[in-house]
Order: structure tokens, then C-alpha cells, then sequence
């Protein structure tokens, strides 16, 4: 699996001495790149569902990340460029795993329903911060449970398309 760089949480959360814990349960941490630039606008499996991470989720711009302690859902966000139009929107499949010598195993949304792929939906009330713009994260469309797994890795259904750069959109999560 040639990945990106590995990400661990622990380096962007609070210190254990600072940590506030948030009730009923969860933890204070940053946005994180887990998609890097170049990679929401590149379909994982020919845009086809993701069925083996391994082989199918390969891109220098997936980040495979660890988080050991950190929370039990992951919230996730698109950063996209702010004159992008007549867009297309990405979708999204995330997985889990407690640690190498495991199968990825498929991670659901919060959702009624639960679903294996969230789509990562632009609009006109997007916040932005005059350059890009970022996508309003829905609390059960794009909240995923780790199911208690400690790596985590996020894959493209369907690529980012549309008029203007898509090449700069990066996909953020935080873990609560």
C-alpha cells in the first residue's frame, strides 16, 4: 500500500494535561488533512465502490491514520476552492482497522439508515475564508463510529468535478 504520509491524532490534539473532556463523552481536537490537495478530484476505484482498501485506496494524497484514544465518531469536511461552480460532488467511504494484521472493515454513518459512503455536499452557505470554502459537516451524513478501531483510512467513490480548480480540495476530519 503505497500511502502518503501516516497522521497521528495524538499530534493534533490537547495535552493530556489541557484535555477537557466533553460530556456526555468525547474529546476537543483540530481539523486534519486526511486527504491531501490533488486527491478529492481522483476516484479511488475507477469510481467504483471501494472493496479493498489495500489494493484500491493507493494514492500518495490518502493518509492513513492513527488514533489510538481519541474519540468514538470522526466528523468529516471538504476544504474546496472558493470559485469553484457547477460542481459535482465527491463521495466519500471510510474504514477502519485496529492495526495492520486486520482486514479494513467498512465504517458507517450516523445516519438513520446507515450508509457506507457520504457525499461531501457543496453549498451557497459553505463558510469560507475569502480563498476556500468548506463544507458544512452534517452530525449523522458525515459522522462515521470508529466501531473501536485505531487506523482509519478515506477513499474517493466519486471525484470532486466541476468548473475552476478541484485540484486544491482536501478532505479534513476530527475525531470526537
Amino acid at each position: 500500500m503505497a500511502l502518503g504520509t501516516t497522521v497521528d491524532i495524538q499530534d493534533y490534539m490537547d495535552s493530556t494535561a489541557s484535555r477537557a473532556t466533553v460530556y456526555p463523552a468525547g474529546i476537543r481536537g483540530q481539523w486534519v488533512d486526511v486527504i491531501d490537495a490533488a486527491g478529492m478530484d481522483d476516484a479511488d476505484n475507477s469510481g467504483n465502490n471501494i472493496t479493498n482498501p489495500t489494493t484500491q485506496i493507493t494514492a500518495s494524497t490518502r493518509k492513513l491514520v492513527q488514533a489510538s484514544d481519541e474519540g468514538t465518531l470522526i466528523r468529516v469536511r471538504m476544504q474546496y476552492d472558493d470559485g469553484l461552480t457547477s460542481i459535482t460532488d465527491a463521495v466519500i467511504q471510510v474504514f477502519g482497522r485496529h492495526n495492520s494484521d486486520e482486514m479494513w472493515m467498512p465504517l458507517h454513518t450516523k445516519e438513520t439508515t446507515p450508509a457506507l459512503t457520504a457525499t461531501m455536499t457543496t453549498a451557497s452557505t459553505d463558510l469560507t475564508d475569502g480563498t476556500d470554502k468548506f463544507t458544512a459537516p452534517d452530525p449523522k451524513v458525515h459522522t462515521f463510529d470508529t466501531d473501536g478501531c485505531s487506523e482509519f483510512i478515506f477513499g474517493v467513490k466519486t471525484a470532486l468535478a466541476g468548473t475552476g480548480d478541484a485540484t486544491t480540495a482536501k478532505l479534513q476530519a476530527k475525531f470526537i
